[in-house]
């Protein structure tokens, strides 16, 4: 199991926890929203308790007013900073105390009230115990209380009005307020619904993106030791091999090699750095390198990984000493001066570093596949990070340039979950067309039905048209904003709908939802709202305000009396309007909280992986090349046994880098005993850290061919992942062949 494999439940408890925190901070703005909503609506129902409360009864009524209204304003003053349970129950209270506050009313009461005030205060808040259960009990529980709650508003309606036919008022009373609070109810299961929905899929794409993390810094790490490795070790092993160099520089790179790796072992430096930095390391790095060299930096302040700025030093003083080694040489003629360049800056958030050479170039083709300079230095160095990449571009001739680049990687929180408020109304869709049904439905049974019928019908009709093709319009798209040309003309119908009906009714009208047409339109403005129109939708209503307080002003109602007409409805239009926002904001917070939580996890998972990869490598190069670095070191002079030794021991690292996947026994022991023989050995490995699931057939083959081996070349590589065979064997002995290995082991 890998080092990422093994850290990632430790992980999985805190996403748990991390995604109820989430859905908990949804629920809390839901409760804050209700407790402003419910001030607004208790100030509203004031007036017509205090003239409807009768004097013996008014401690009673009292009493209910302040539960009803209480619990919700308390729910909203502790929304913020309560414990949950105690909100929920808070929620569930409330619940309980409307059903009682009504039964109070129905089981006291046995007065009608007087026409034009026949609206009892207890049925005025209905959709906020409706929302308060919806946000702690299951979707069934919570619509089948607004069921109840609907059938026992029109019952208490039926029972107070003085009116004639109380029974059809009490059944449209229902009706309305079963419209009225399924559109908040099913926005509260709607937005609980996709706060869970994006939270489990931003937990998903947490631990995929921190598994990937972890896979890159696991690989960045190996490839940090293997480019210390190759850029120290290697070339140690080799001077010493091969005698190139006297023993006391000999010792000398030895020591400071043996301080690098120590080096390895320190804490990692500080997760970000000020990008001037990568400017400051370069410009110091090139002056020593290749003095003479230009170089600009436009690099600010902002922050970059540090692990960032380590690949990016590196690799780029990789290409600056492959320019001084290969640059001005050639092999028909003498080495020429050469102009180099070093600029680094930022473009449109990517940081991009060049170095650039005009001197002789070369082709690429032409580089032998055991060459790890620009391979594992330079390219593999900088594609360990998400966002990283090297490209090297030269022709013979054309000079040399080599590119390093780092792009800030965003990750997605919430997968293709709807993160934004505007999914609802997908997930809504088969509620909204029952909720459009039911607005059609429960206005025509309004406007055309009871003594209040219209004496002019065409004109209510063509009203109660224009305002259910409204409603039906504003729901038609699926995008937010509402597309303007169906704003325009949901505007255009609702205007038309309110004068038709300033034709039709007066405002002395005093007969049961006489003026419908008022509540219609501030539920349709709710949906504008709702749908991202939300100052439309206030100018709107300023608008059907005034004109409403001008028309009963004209008809000779006192400016008040046309104020109370239309001014209950504000509260609809105030509690939806404040319930979008919390959950616009909800959502957008929500989305970054998921964004932060993975970038944190991934980081860090990817630092405990890194470290234990570290080690892993570490131990393994100490093993194999401690022992003979420290004896070269002491300055020890060095027999024929111990030149020999350290070539052995370099061409084992070598197999290390270039075939990790056959870097394992009994490959290991073989490619040594037929290096003593004399055999030249090769090991590659093309699998791109994707090796073959069973790498036995493959391993024993590859050993086999060394065991058999005398003399001559043998040349092992893996191949890419995806092909019929898993590696080719090509030995080049007593006489020439190829061996492909299957993965059912048959060589052919």
């Amino acid at each position: 199991m890998s080092a990422a494999a093994r850290a990632v439940p430790a992980s999985t408890g805190r996403i748990d926890r991390d995604r109820d925190n989430e859905v908990d901070r949804l629920t809390r703005l839901i409760y804050l929203v209700l407790g402003v909503s419910a001030v607004f609506f208790g100030a509203l129902s004031l007036r017509p308790l205090l003239e409807q409360a009768p004097g013996a009864d008014f401690p009673l009524v009292a009493a209910c007013w302040l539960l009803a209204f209480g619990v919700p304003v308390a729910m909203g003053a502790l929304s913020l900073w309560a414990p949950l349970r105690v909100l929920r129950l808070l929620a569930v209270i409330e619940g309980v105390v409307f059903v009682l506050a009504i039964a109070e009313w129905l089981l006291f009461r046995d007065g009608r009230l007087p026409e034009g005030n026949d609206i009892p205060w207890v049925i005025t808040f209905t959709a906020i115990p409706a929302v308060c259960v919806a946000t702690v009990a299951r979707a069934r529980v919570a619509w089948g209380y607004v069921i109840l709650v609907s059938g026992l508003s029109g019952w208490v309606r039926a029972w107070s009005s003085s009116g004639v036919e109380v029974r059809l008022i009490g059944a449209k009373d229902s009706l309305y307020t079963l419209l009225l609070i399924s559109v908040f109810v099913g926005l509260t299961i709607a937005v609980r619904r996709i706060a869970t929905r994006v939270a489990a899929a931003a937990e998903a794409d947490r631990a995929a993106y921190s598994e990937s993390a972890a896979r890159i810094s696991q690989k960045h790490e190996r490839l940090t030791v293997d480019a210390l490795v190759h850029d120290s070790v290697l070339s140690v092993l080799l001077m010493a091999g091969r005698g190139s160099v006297d023993i006391a520089h000999l010792s000398a790179y030895a020591r400071q090699t043996l301080g690098r790796i120590t080096g390895l072992n320190a804490p990692p430096p500080a997760n970000l750095v000020p990008a001037s930095v990568l400017g400051d390391r370069l410009r110091t790095l090139t002056a020593e390198l290749a003095p003479g060299t230009a170089f600009a930096s436009n690099l600010g302040a902002r922050p970059v990984p540090a692990l960032v700025v380590d690949a990016l030093v590196l690799a780029a003083g990789e290409a600056l000493r492959n320019s001084l080694r290969h640059a001005g040489l050639a092999s028909s003629a003498p080495a020429r001066p050469v102009s180099r360049s070093v600029d680094v800056h930022d473009d449109h958030g990517t940081v991009v570093v060049r170095v650039r050479d005009d001197g002789i170039g070369f082709d690429a083709a032409d580089v032998p596949a055991d060459r790890l300079g620009i391979a594992r230095s330079i390219v593999a160095r900088m594609s360990a990070f998400v966002g990283g990449s090297a490209r090297v571009f030269s022709r013979p001739g054309a000079g040399t340039e080599v590119t390093l680049a780092w792009t800030p990687d965003r990750p997605a929180a919430g997968g293709d979950a709807p993160a934004s408020f505007s999914a609802m109304f997908s997930m809504l869709a088969p509620v909204v067309r029952v909720i459009i049904v039911l607005f059609v439905v429960v206005h025509g049974v309004l406007a055309f039905t009871g003594p209040g019928a219209a004496s002019w019908f065409p004109l209510e009709l063509l009203a109660f048209l224009a305002v259910s093709a409204a409603a039906v319009l504003c729901t038609r798209a699926a995008v937010n904003p509402l597309p303007a040309a169906q704003t325009l003309g949901t505007v255009a119908l609702l205007a038309a709908a309110e004068i038709l009906m300033f034709f039709e009714v007066t405002p002395q009208d005093t007969a049961a939802f006489a003026h419908w047409h008022l509540g219609a339109i501030t539920l349709v403005l709710l949906v504008l709202a709702m749908r991202g129109r939300n100052r439309i939708a206030w100018s709107c209503y300023g608008g059907l305000f005034a004109a409403t307080v001008a028309w009963a002003v004209v008809n000779g109602l006192p400016a008040a009396g046309g104020v109370g007409l239309v001014i209950r409805h504000a509260g609809t239009l105030l509690a939806g309007t404040l319930w979008v926002f919390a959950a616009r904001r909800s959502m957008a917070t929500l989305t970054e909280l998921n964004r932060q939580r993975t970038v944190r996890d991934a980081a860090e998972l990817a630092e405990t992986t890194a470290i234990q990869e570290r080690h892993a490598q570490l131990a393994r190069l100490s093993t194999l090349a401690r022992p003979m670095l420290e004896r070269l070191a002491d300055a020890h002079p060095l027999s024929a046994d111990d030149q020999a030794e350290c070539l052995q021991v370099e061409a084992t690292l070598r197999d290390a880098i270039r075939a990790r996947s056959l870097f394992v026994e009994p490959v290991i022991s073989a490619a040594k005993a037929a290096r003593a023989r004399g055999v030249d050995v090769t090991l590659l490995d093309d699998s791109a850290d994707r090796p073959p699931g069973d790498m036995a057939p493959v391993t024993a083959a590859v050993a086999g061919e060394l065991d058999a081996a005398a003399s001559g070349r043998v040349t092992a590589r893996v191949l890419p992942a995806g092909r019929d065979a898993l590696a080719t064997i090509v030995v080049d002995s007593d006489r020439h062949r190829i061996v492909t290995v299957t993965a059912d082991g048959m060589l052919g």
